[in-house]
């Protein structure tokens, strides 16, 4: 059996000798002189057809296509020639699987427009397909094949998506363009279709489409945009607007809104060359007129203020909204001259709720005086902080004022460092003299004589004043001396030693220091010093250390990124409980741990004695 030239009815094209010629004794279907009639007839109709067909046949689904199925096949042709569709295709083989599971047991199955990912030109390639399939059967009347004939949709599918997508894009641009739009049409205006932006120009009307103009925005009456429209649509001659007022509705109950409006009324043509409708475009101008108007005041304004730089200059309503403001002003609290403009700045919203009664005041003798008695508060910047000022205001008719502002925050803050540095003398004197009292009362219950005593408290105040040069190292000290580069051992032993019966670190077993060589810098110093300070000043105030036979144990342990510390005391009084208020000591070790090195803190007031957990980030300790 041929197929080309010794055929009846000679088939062209190049698939037909490929396929006398292949060894098909190398395939399931064997020689093709052994190939029962069916098989042999739907091949000859398989290259006969000019549309893309292949020929699965057996449960393998051996593969017998025609020309058009080559071009369609890509690279991977001829080698799908003979060849099993798993393996041909096996991007796809669930997919034909599937196709040969129903069409064997006698079903078809037909797709349109089914999206497969082919492997055509050695990369993924997304396609659309028709695909029909149909069973062939064999000599007994059994399904042995699958005739599938296959139609690449995929320049259409991409087409009509590209066109719908560019409908959409259309309709989109329309919507959400930031010029109002509407299409009126026959000579009553009727809305055909309008835009976000005309929708919020007129207000509270959602339902114009299918009205006349007349009907749905009957306020129109009278303001000669009526008549300009009657006339485009009469003689089909464009009309445009600039900056023209018009009083609208835009609240349900609410009274008439003035507007300004630049627009154009552009008459629509039918195929008769007819007006049929009109197109209305156009920008909502009323912020840039209020702009334009309120500028002119300005500038007015800012001729009567002054102009030194540094000094903050604000117009303000007495009811809060600060109507403007120089550059000074709108750099010391952070906000930009858009939120000035946008109504963003109210100085009552501005003042945080403390200073409010500062502020009456200082509106009562503006209205009653004409101007104010300089005072300081402080004023909420754009981001969330604060900045103080120095004010003096003066009104500038009845209702609107001028203020002049100095950013006093810098010396604000300065007395405020003063006033901390104050308390914390304050505090740490006390602590001295409470640690110095407890070493000398210590000192008396344990002396066999006075100058015993002498020498016991004579070094645990060298010891304290050690711990106190820790705290507070001297300027240049490390660089002098590098013995004095601490490290957290050497850091601890400075702070406890004060505390120690008698003899060399270490002797005693009432406080164990223990841990791995852990190296400090000057910053690391000075908080975990400060913590380690209220933490043993309390434990002699009430803790282990304010009993003879009470224990202190100070560990760490390095994990490489942190240095887990641990202070437990045992043999002390009974603890009740962690205290009900923090006294500053307290707050300053916490802010030592938290603020100073970044770490963590926990107490845990066990009855039998304190235990403080403390997490210390290593990349802190170098600082």
């Amino acid at each position: 059996m041929q197929f080309t030239t010794n055929a009846r009815y000679p088939i062209p094209g190049q698939m037909a000798p490929m396929v006398e010629q292949f060894d098909w004794k190398l395939t399931p279907l064997g020689p093709i002189s052994d190939w029962p009639s069916p098989l042999f007839s739907t091949v000859r109709l398989v290259l006969r057809s000019p549309l893309p067909m292949v020929l699965l046949w057996g449960h393998d689904g051996v593969m017998i296509y025609n020309d058009a199925y080559s071009e369609f096949a890509g690279f991977r042709h001829p080698g799908l020639l003979g060849s099993k569709v798993r393996e041909g295709w096996p991007e796809v083989s669930d997919f034909n699987d599937n196709v040969l599971r129903v069409c064997l047991a006698g079903g078809t199955l037909s797709y349109q427009d089914q999206e497969l990912t082919l492997h055509r030109n050695g990369k993924p390639e997304q396609v659309w397909l028709n695909l029909d399939y149909s069973p062939v059967c064999d000599e007994a009347g059994q399904p042995a094949g699958v005739l599938a004939c296959v139609v690449e949709t995929t320049k259409r599918v991409k087409a009509e998506r590209m066109l719908a997508l560019e409908s959409g894009r259309f309709r989109e641009m329309f919507r959400q363009a930031p010029g109002f739009m509407a299409m009126l049409r026959s000579p009553e205006h009727i809305f055909e279709v309008v835009n976000d932006s005309y929708l919020q120009l007129v207000g509270h009307r959602s339902d114009l489409i299918g009205k006349p103009i007349r009907q749905a925005l009957p306020e129109m009456e009278g303001q000669r945009y009526l008549e300009l429209l009657d006339a485009v649509y009469r003689t089909g001659e464009p009309f445009r607007g600039e900056a023209m007022p018009v009083l609208l509705q835009r609240r349900v109950e609410g009274a008439t809104e003035q507007m300004f409006v630049d627009f154009v009324y552009q008459p629509i043509r039918d195929g008769a060359g007819q007006v049929s409708g009109i197109f209305v475009e156009g920008y909502d101008v009323t912020q840039r007129v209020h702009a334009e108007a309120a500028l002119r005041t300005s500038q007015e304004r800012f001729r009567k203020a002054l102009t030194i730089s540094t000094v903050g200059v604000l117009f303000f309503e007495i009811g809060g909204r600060v109507t403007d403001a120089n550059d000074a002003f709108l750099a010391m609290t952070g906000f930009t001259r858009a939120d000035l403009e946008a109504g963003a700045l109210r100085w009552d919203k501005m003042t945080p709720p403390e200073f409010m009664p500062a502020s009456q005041k200082c509106i009562e003798e503006l209205t009653t005086q004409g101007h104010s008695t300089p005072y300081e508060k402080e004023y909420v910047r754009k981001d969330g902080t604060r900045v103080w000022f120095l004010f003096a205001a003066r009104m500038l008719n009845e209702t609107e004022a001028v203020e002049f502002a100095i950013d006093i925050s810098e010396r604000r803050a300065a007395e405020d460092r003063q006033k901390l540095l104050a308390r914390e003398l304050n505090h740490r004197v006390k602590n001295l003299f409470a640690v110095a009292s407890g070493m000398v009362s210590l000192s008396a219950r344990n002396a066999r004589s006075p100058q015993d005593m002498a020498a016991s408290l004579q070094g645990r105040l060298n010891a304290l004043a050690r711990a106190s040069d820790i705290i507070q190292p001297k300027s240049g000290a490390a660089e002098e001396d590098p013995e004095r580069v601490a490290t957290l051992e050497k850091l601890v032993w400075a702070i406890v030693r004060p505390y120690l019966e008698h003899g060399p670190p270490g002797s005693m077993s009432s406080i164990t220091v223990s841990g791995p060589d852990v190296a400090l810098g000057p910053n690391a110093i000075t908080g975990l010093a400060l913590f380690l300070h209220e933490t043993a000043t309390n434990a002699a105030k009430y803790g282990a250390l304010s009993w003879v036979e009470g224990r202190l144990r100070v560990e760490w342990r390095s994990t490489g990124s942190a240095v887990h510390l641990t202070w437990i005391e045992s043999e002390g009084p009974e603890v009740k409980g962690p205290p009900s208020v923090s006294g500053f000591g307290s707050v300053l070790a916490k802010r030592s741990i938290a603020g100073t090195l970044g770490g963590a803190v926990d107490y845990d007031w066990k009855p039998e004695g304190l235990r403080v957990d403390v997490i210390l980030p290593m990349e802190r300790l170098s600082y």
